[in-house]
């Protein structure tokens, strides 16, 4: 079904520090390549923190005012996102939120389940991405015989650890919810940036009663659905 209701997503903005101290510019880092060292060190430490910021909002347990929509309430089948309440909308709703169990006992069977309930909504095709916490992810991990020890490579590269379910990548993040697992597809999930406040970096300044020199590093994102129907989640999971 095809809604006509309008979709309201609201941006969330993200900063990070950068600060410099007088005497690590004039003395301990003098001289403009070691300077440039220094910032680009403290630039991508901010970025680091911005990065887990992010990581962790999305896995949070409710939405907190001014930030992203995490995951927890995007992936279910009731709830008002975006505007639009599913549990009076039906339709708005994720396809599964399903209480799994005992992995040895029923987690690929689960699985299996939620990934086809997934795969038959439009458009056809199955989920592109699972992620789950550390635990859930090792269920799996221990579940395989060598022969099916498959990963996604393009994954791999940049560094993301991954097994495959069905040729799907599976990954996890620390900041996952215990014993939850997401199957996530494009057409349902997307995390979008303004591209007036990607990253942006504000001129240095210097307040009137230190020694240092401060910028932000500045986000505005949203992580939005458009089709929750394309989304489904395990919980529950356990050994």
């Amino acid at each position: 079904m095809k809604h006509e209701e309008p979709l309201q997503w609201l941006w969330a903005q993200y900063a990070a520090t950068v600060t410099i101290d007088g005497f690590s510019e004039r003395v301990a880092n003098a001289g403009d390549s070691r300077l440039e060292d220094l910032l680009e060190a403290k630039k991508m430490q901010a970025e680091e923190s911005l990065s887990l910021l992010l990581e962790m909002d999305m896995f949070a347990a409710s939405l907190v005012t001014k930030h992203i929509e995490p995951l927890t309430t995007i992936v279910a089948t009731s709830g008002t996102v975006g505007g639009i309440n599913g549990t009076t909308t039906t339709w708005w709703g994720a396809c599964a939120a399903t209480a799994s169990g005992s992995f040895a006992a029923q987690g690929r069977s689960d699985i299996t389940n939620a990934w086809n309930l997934v795969s038959v909504q439009n458009p056809i095709g199955g989920p592109e991405m699972l992620v789950s916490d550390q635990n859930s992810f090792q269920y799996y991990e221990s579940s395989l015989v060598s022969q099916e020890r498959f990963t996604n490579n393009k994954l791999v590269d940049i560094g993301i650890e991954n097994l495959e379910f069905k040729t799907t990548p599976w990954t996890w993040s620390p900041q996952a919810t215990s014993g939850v697992l997401y199957l996530l597809h494009s057409k349902g999930i997307e995390f979008i940036v303004n591209s007036d406040t990607d990253m942006l970096v504000t001129p240095f300044v210097t307040p009137t009663n230190q020694d240092a020199r401060t910028s932000k590093i500045l986000l505005a994102c949203s992580l939005t659905t458009g089709n929750r129907r394309k989304l489904a989640k395990l919980t529950g999971i356990t050994a």
